[in-house]
């Protein structure tokens, strides 16, 4: 098998278990690293964008769920499975432990994986001249407003029929993979990731009947400002993307495509979610 490996140092200091994975999946696999993994490991073949994404049968990612996220949605278009392992913090993501990649048989191990496909949205900002911008994600789309002081008013419909009118700091429209992120933490429900719905989630909202909902997947979700409105910027997957004009519609679909994210995982979701919320 083809085998793209991505890690992030800043969790796993000086690669030293990356290495140890390498060391045990290059015995019977052909391994290709990302640029930062072969800055600590020079001799190994090193490919970046599109040449490590497209070119594998399957990445593994050492790292926390933000280094999974960015990966899994760069894979996506590729159909490129993508492994989280890791590296001692409990992540909904991550579909393997260190522990298997450094005591088990990772041939074995890498044909018995199993593949879960999950729902992505498309982002698409219009603005009033025509121009538009597009991003996708796998967790979530976040409209906040720009100064803590000053409350964000949008108008959101569904399908273009209203579904209200929100008074808060911020909106959050996530997909059930990312119902267990800032959407959780806003109050949103949780929802099984095999499951394909969107999420609304107002965070702090300023009005007593603004409560989360939970949508079909075929949904097409439209927010524009309302004109008392404090400005805002747009967030994907948690990384900053574009700051909002007034006159601008935020329109969120399902994406043409899913992630793949495999898994060695004998756990169901509800269990990992119930040691999740122990910590």
């Amino acid at each position: 098998m083809k085998i793209g490996i991505i890690a992030n140092s800043s969790r796993d200091e000086g690669l030293a278990v990356t290495g140890q994975v390498i060391r045990r999946v290059a015995v019977t696999e052909e391994v290709t690293v990302s640029k930062e993994v072969h800055g600590f490991y020079p001799t190994l073949p090193a490919a970046d964008g599109e040449g490590l994404y497209k070119a594998q049968d399957l990445l593994l990612v050492l790292g926390g769920d933000g280094t999974l996220l960015h990966t899994a949605r760069h894979a996506a278009p590729h159909g490129t499975p993508v492994l989280g392992i890791n590296l001692g913090h409990v992540g909904f993501l991550s579909g393997a432990e260190k522990e298997d990649f450094l005591q088990g048989n990772v041939r074995e191990m890498l044909r018995q994986v199993r593949i879960e496909k999950r729902m992505m949205l498309e982002v698409r900002v219009r603005r009033p001249g025509g121009e538009t911008t597009g991003f996708f994600g796998l967790n979530d789309a976040v409209v906040r407003g720009k100064a803590s002081e000053s409350l964000l008013r949008m108008q959101v419909n569904a399908d273009g029929a209203p579904l209200g009118q929100y008074i808060s700091d911020g909106i959050i429209f996530a997909t059930p993979t990312g119902s267990t992120a800032y959407s959780f933490a806003a109050g949103g429900a949780v929802v099984h990731p095999e499951m394909e719905a969107f999420l609304v989630t107002p965070i702090c909202p300023h009005m007593f009947h603004a409560r989360p909902v939970v949508l079909p997947a075929a949904s097409t979700l439209e927010a524009s400002f309302l004109p008392d409105s404090a400005s805002a910027h747009l967030t994907v997957d948690g990384e900053d993307r574009l700051t909002l004009q007034k006159g601008d519609t935020v329109e969120i679909r399902r994406a043409p495509y899913a992630a793949k994210i495999a898994t060695l995982q004998k756990k169901a979701f509800l269990e990992i979610l119930k040691e999740k919320l122990k910590g």
